[in-house]
């Protein structure tokens, strides 16, 4: 399969990721301004609008109506309930919550922004599966709050970067990690973020990983990123691993 195939606008594509790994169909599909749905083996789906993807999709991830619940515009039976409600002339479901909720724009956007780039993200790991891109196929959700797709395709790529340099500090989601009693020798004090707080005030050397994943409902990365950040600043350590 070769990018003058891939180019075409109206054919629905076929192949491996073996032969065409995922960054590259990803931007083979965004410089042709496809539009469509590319569907992986295992049910994961990325959603394109003339080139720029607006959803990611997994079986192992939360809904969409969860994410967009979390950014306080409804609740996820709200947001189900108006999804199922819609027809085909409707506007998107996206279109409709922020006509109601239109302050809530940018905290939407950041949600969905993060929740498409965790998926692409863990999409990254060298696969063999098979994918199919439907071209023309919509989703409900809405393309209003697209996505760059060169972009985020280069932010996943750097996430996996560092997310090697992690993996050797954090190296499993079974992890513990406890305070550190003292500050480094070289510190006298050091200052905690907002933020950061929610995850240091978890880690009590009996949490692993994922429970921290699980009680924050942040992503892996998010996690595991916070929790070598504090290694590096001396205020964790590993525990006991359970």
């Amino acid at each position: 399969m070769d990018g003058v195939v891939l180019a075409a606008v109206d054919e629905a594509l076929q192949g491996s990721l073996r032969d065409f790994p995922l960054p590259t169909l990803l931007r083979t599909l965004a410089g042709a301004q496809r539009t469509g749905v590319l569907q992986l083996e295992g049910g994961d789906e990325i959603w394109l609008s003339e080139g720029r993807l607006y959803l990611a999709s997994s079986p192992n991830a939360a809904s969409v109506a969860t994410v967009l619940s979390s950014a306080g515009i409804g609740s996820v039976g709200y947001i189900e309930s108006l999804a199922m409600a819609r027809s085909e002339t409707s506007p998107s479901l996206l279109a409709m919550l922020l006509t109601a909720e239109p302050q809530l724009a940018r905290r939407v956007a950041r949600m969905l922004y993060e929740y498409n780039l965790n998926a692409v993200f863990e999409l990254l790991i060298p696969s063999e599966a098979g994918f199919f891109f439907q071209p023309g196929e919509t989703h409900a959700v809405g393309a209003e709050l697209s996505h760059d797709t060169e972009a985020l395709v280069a932010r996943a790529e750097q996430r996996m970067e560092i997310w090697r340099e992690i993996a050797e500090h954090v190296p499993s989601t079974s992890a513990v990690y406890k305070l550190c009693r003292r500050l480094p020798d070289d510190t006298a004090s050091t200052e905690i973020l907002a933020d950061d707080w929610e995850y240091l005030a978890l880690v009590d050397g009996n949490r692993t990983v994922a429970d921290l994943v699980s009680a924050t409902d942040a992503s892996a990365f998010q996690v595991c990123s916070t929790l070598y950040r504090f290694l590096l600043e001396g205020l964790i350590e590993p525990g006991d691993e359970r």
